[in-house]
C-alpha cells in the first residue's frame, strides 16, 4: 500500500513553460516515499534539441552513470534518502529541474540516541524512531518529559517531526544546568498527525459528551434530539498523558468507505490531534469564550480540528457539534449512530429545513453550556456565555449567521465558504471566507450573494478570498488528502492559472483569521490583522472590510 501511494504521488505533474529555445522541463519529479527494500523512482521530463544530456544529481553532487531522464533503485536503502535534481543540456543552453526529496524509511520506535552536556551547560539531547511511508506526507510528535528523581515527572517540551526530514531531531534543554541531576523520557509510540504545530500558549484538553434535547424527544425520528459533541479548552498539560485520537477508532473503522471517499481511509484510524484527553482546564483565567463549531453537511464534529484546537490554545473553549445530518457519531455505550436525516444541496426548502434544525441544537448547547456554568464539576463558573461566538464550514458556516441573527447571546459569527442561505439581516460582527472558484448560483437559482449580504450588515463584517482554494480547502481535508485528490473530489477547476494551495498554509492563514476575529470580537484583543490582507499573506487576493 505504501509503494502505491508513492507512485501514485510520483506522477503528479507540474509543467513549466520556458519561451526561448532553450530545453524546458515538462513534467517535474516529485517526492518519493518508500520502505526500506522497496523500489523508488524519479523521473522527468523535458523539450530540447538532440543531441542533448541528463545528469541527475543527489544533494548537489553529479551522480556517476545517472544520466536518463529517470532514476531507479530497486532496492531502495536509507543512504539514498536525499534531495534530488535533473539537468537536461543540448546546444542551446541546459535547464534544472526542481529539488525533490526521496526517503527511504525504516519504521522504528522513538528513542534517545545521545545526551551531550557539560558542567554548567545546556542538555542537547538526540532523538530517533520514525513511521513507515505511508505516513511520509505527515508529522510525528514526540512528548518528552522530565524528572529530577525517576518518580515524578513533568512535560518538557513536544516535539513536532517532519516526516520527510532526513536530519537528526534534537532539542537543548536550557534549564538543564539548574538541576543536580536530570531524567528524560520519550514514549515509543509514533504519534502521526496531518496537523501543524498549535501556536497558542496554552496545551488543549478535550472529552466528548453526550446531549438529550428533552424538548425534541417526542417529535418525528428526524430530529436531532440526542446527539454527541466534543469539547476543547486550554489545559494543563500532565505527565504521561498522550495526544488523544484525531478520530475514534472505532468511528473510523466503521465507516471506511466515506474516508475512502475522501482519499484516506487508511490514514484516518492512525492519526491523532496535539490536544489531550481529560486534561485539567487552565486556571490563569476565571472563565473563557465559547465558540460552537458546526460542520458541513453530511460531515462530523471533529472535520476541523485543526482549526478548534488552535482556538482552544489561544484561550477559547470551543464546542463541536454532530447535527442531525453527521455521517456517523460514536456514542458513550459503544454504539455507531448513523444519520437520520439528509440534505439536497440543491433544494433550498430541505436547506432551510437543516438550517432550522442545526440552529435548535446550538441554542440547545448554549441553554446545557448556562446549566454547566452553574454546577457542572468541571466547567462551573469557567464558561463566560456573555462571549459567545459560533463558526462553521459550508453549511455550517451558515449555521452559525443563523445562530447570530436569531440568538443575542452569539456575538460573533464565521462562515467558511458558505452561504447566507437566510439573509435577513445580521446585526453582529461575520467573517466570511470564499472558495477561489468560479462564480456560483444559489440552490434557489440566485446569484452568489455573500459579498452584497456582507455590504448591507449594520455591524463590521468582512469576506476574504485565498488564491487556489476550493471547497473543502477550509476543512483539514487538504492536510491529509494530496493536492491531486483536492482537485478532483473537491470543487473542481479553481480559478484559471490558480493552481490549488498546500493545504498547510491554506490552514495557518484561515486559523490566523479565526483567532484574530474571535480575539477582536469576543475579547476585545485586536491585533489589527482585519484591518486589511497583510503583506505576509499575499494569497489573500480578495479582501472586503465594512
Amino acid at each position: 500500500m505504501a509503494a502505491g501511494l508513492a507512485l501514485a504521488m510520483a506522477v503528479t505533474l507540474v509543467v513549466v513553460v520556458v519561451a526561448n529555445g532553450q530545453p524546458r522541463i515538462t513534467s517535474q519529479p516529485t517526492d518519493e516515499f518508500v520502505n526500506m527494500g522497496e523500489a523508488a523512482e524519479l523521473r522527468f521530463a523535458a523539450s530540447s534539441t538532440s543531441p542533448y544530456t541528463n545528469q541527475w544529481f543527489f544533494n548537489s553532487v553529479a551522480l556517476a552513470d545517472a544520466t536518463n531522464s529517470f532514476l531507479r533503485f530497486t532496492n531502495a536503502q536509507p543512504s539514498l534518502s536525499g534531495d534530488y535534481f535533473a539537468v537536461r543540456s543540448d546546444a542551446s543552453g541546459s535547464v534544472t529541474s526542481q529539488i525533490v526529496r526521496l526517503k527511504v524509511f525504516v519504521s522504528a520506535p522513538h528513542a534517545f540516541s545521545s545526551l551531550a552536556i557539560g558542567p554548567g551547560k545546556p542538555a542537547t539531547l538526540s532523538l530517533t524512531g520514525e513511521t513507515t511511508a505511508l505516513f511520509g506526507p505527515y508529522y510525528d510528535l514526540y512528548p518528552v518529559e522530565v524528572s529530577s528523581n525517576l518518580v515524578d515527572w513533568s512535560p518538557l517540551v513536544t516535539l513536532q517531526r517532519t516526516n520527510a526530514a532526513i536530519t537528526p531531531l534534537t532539542f537543548v534543554d536550557t534549564n538543564a544546568p539548574h538541576f543536580d541531576r536530570r531524567f528524560y523520557r520519550v514514549p515509543t509510540n509514533q504519534l502521526r498527525t496531518p496537523l501543524p504545530p498549535l501556536t497558542g500558549p496554552y496545551a488543549v484538553g478535550t472529552f466528548s459528551r453526550l446531549l438529550t434535547d428533552f424538548s425534541r424527544t417526542n417529535t418525528v425520528r428526524r430530529t436531532n434530539h440526542q446527539f454527541m459533541v466534543t469539547i476543547w479548552y486550554p489545559a494543563i498539560r500532565q505527565a504521561g498523558t498522550f495526544q488523544a485520537p484525531y478520530l475514534e477508532r472505532q468511528l473510523a473503522n466503521k465507516c471506511q468507505a466515506f474516508f475512502a471517499w475522501a482519499g484516506f481511509a487508511n490514514l484516518a484510524p492512525e492519526f491523532v490531534g496535539h490536544s489531550g484527553s481529560d486534561l485539567p482546564l487552565a486556571t490563569d483565567q476565571s472563565s473563557w469564550p465559547v465558540v460552537l463549531y458546526s460542520p458541513s453537511a453530511g460531515s462530523y464534529r471533529r472535520e476541523n480540528i485543526s482549526k478548534v484546537e488552535e482556538l482552544a490554545s489561544h484561550g477559547f473553549i470551543v464546542i463541536g457539534l454532530d447535527h442531525r445530518t453527521t455521517y456517523a457519531s460514536l456514542f458513550p455505550d459503544g454504539r455507531v449512530v448513523y444519520a437520520t436525516a439528509s440534505v439536497s444541496e440543491s433544494d433550498m426548502s430541505s436547506l432551510l429545513n437543516d438550517l432550522q434544525q442545526r440552529a435548535l441544537d446550538e441554542r440547545f448547547v448554549i441553554d446545557h453550556a448556562t446549566q454547566w456554568n452553574a454546577d457542572d464539576p468541571f466547567f462551573g463558573g469557567h464558561l463566560d456565555l456573555q462571549r459567545v461566538g459560533a463558526f462553521g464550514f459550508s453549511i455550517g458556516g451558515a449555521t452559525a449567521a443563523e445562530l447570530c441573527r436569531t440568538d443575542s447571546r452569539c456575538k460573533a459569527g464565521i462562515g467558511m465558504d458558505g452561504w447566507f442561505l437566510n439573509t435577513n439581516l445580521l446585526t453582529t460582527p461575520f467573517l466570511m471566507f470564499r472558495a477561489d472558484t468560479p462564480d456560483v448560483t444559489k440552490p434557489d437559482g440566485k446569484p452568489d450573494d455573500r459579498r452584497s449580504v456582507i455590504q448591507q450588515m449594520t455591524n463590521d463584517a468582512y469576506l476574504a478570498r485565498i488564491s487556489g482554494t476550493v471547497h473543502w480547502s477550509h476543512s483539514d481535508m487538504p492536510m491529509i488528502a494530496d493536492k491531486a485528490t483536492m482537485q478532483s473530489l473537491f470543487g473542481g477547476q479553481t480559478v484559471p492559472d490558480h493552481p490549488v494551495i498546500d493545504g498547510v498554509r491554506v490552514n495557518q492563514i484561515v486559523s490566523t483569521y479565526v483567532v484574530s476575529f474571535f480575539k477582536k470580537y469576543l475579547r476585545g484583543d485586536d491585533d489589527h490583522l482585519l484591518d486589511g490582507p497583510p503583506s505576509h499573506f499575499p494569497e489573500v487576493i480578495e479582501f472586503y472590510r465594512k
